[in-house]
């Protein structure tokens, strides 16, 4: 089996058998020979473990063996998806998952990843999450929003 089918059959089988899936992760991983497979793979494992199974310590163990594998790259979009699949993992555990340092764009996806993890276990804490991701969108907005303004009137120089 090479890895597109492995993936195509593991998100197939995920809702109906999410453990089976979660088990056989890592043949999914010894299929990975390029770097820009691993995001599809995180994907899957941070869905299979957060939402379905909502087990964070085994996600995040899972995470760090693809960290291990020889095409990993940190600085690459291997390791953008795997640092933001652990930090919302943990999030969603509880503890703390960096978010002081990153961008606002990482930020905003960690945590809507973690309500995504919560929804159906602790709804309340959810939404807190959502709000809380929604914040810097909303200065984003109201930001652009000023600016579009700016150019349309210009504020007169007061001097």
């Amino acid at each position: 089996m090479d890895f597109g089918s492995f993936v195509d059959q593991a998100w197939n089988d995920h809702a109906d058998d999410s453990r089976a899936v979660a088990e056989r992760l890592h043949e999914g991983l010894a299929l990975v020979t390029d770097e820009s497979q691993i995001p599809a793979l995180a994907g899957l494992a941070h869905h299979v473990y957060g939402e379905h199974l909502g087990e964070w310590q085994p996600g995040v163990a899972f995470f760090d063996r693809i960290a291990a594998s020889p095409v990993f790259s940190a600085d690459g979009a291997s390791g953008q998806s795997v640092r933001r699949s652990i930090a919302s993992l943990r999030l969603s555990q509880g503890a703390d998952a960096g978010l002081g340092t990153m961008f606002a764009s990482d930020r905003i996806r960690v945590v809507a990843m973690a309500a995504a993890n919560l929804a159906e276990r602790d709804s309340s804490r959810a939404a807190q999450m959502l709000r809380q991701a929604l914040i810097p969108v909303t200065f984003l907005i109201s930001a652009v929003a000023i600016a579009a303004v700016e150019r349309i009137l210009p504020v007169p120089n007061l001097h």
